[in-house]
């Protein structure tokens, strides 16, 4: 690889939820790039934190002080609020379900497909292995 990793390539090499031939392509390539070698690192790093993160707990008079507060709010302009606190909900649900639907898996490749994906692999394969040939 010539240019540097994609941060989806290196969140999924740090995570695992990569093929083996794209993951031997990444591991040559941080081996070769310190600055790759460097995100890569902050990217496990940050994963290792998500995983040791705890939510911390709500106090036991949490929900009556939210309660309170809420009937403390003004009430003037409540119904223009309403209305585009609303419409922004609306939006932002839009927006989820449409980023959720593009990263979705979309169901068993076609068979071409999957002979697409092979032959990829197998050039890759043969670039890798024309590349070892070469250093020795």
């Amino acid at each position: 690889m010539k240019q540097h990793l994609s941060e989806e390539q290196l969140q999924g090499y740090a995570t695992g939820q990569m093929r083996k031939l794209e993951a031997a392509q990444v591991e040559k390539h941080v081996a070769e790039c310190a600055e790759c070698r460097e995100m890569l690192g902050l990217q496990q790093e940050l994963n290792q934190l998500l995983e040791e993160w705890e939510t911390p707990a709500l106090s036991e008079d949490f929900s009556a002080r939210l309660q309170q507060r809420l009937g403390e709010a003004p009430t003037a302009r409540r119904g223009w609020v309403s209305r585009w606190g609303w419409l922004a909900a609306a939006a932002a649900l839009v927006v989820a379900l449409w980023l959720g639907w593009q990263k979705a898996p979309q169901g068993d490749p076609l068979p071409i497909e999957r002979v697409e994906e092979t032959l990829a692999d197998l050039e890759a394969l043969s670039v890798l292995e024309g590349e070892e040939s070469e250093a020795l």
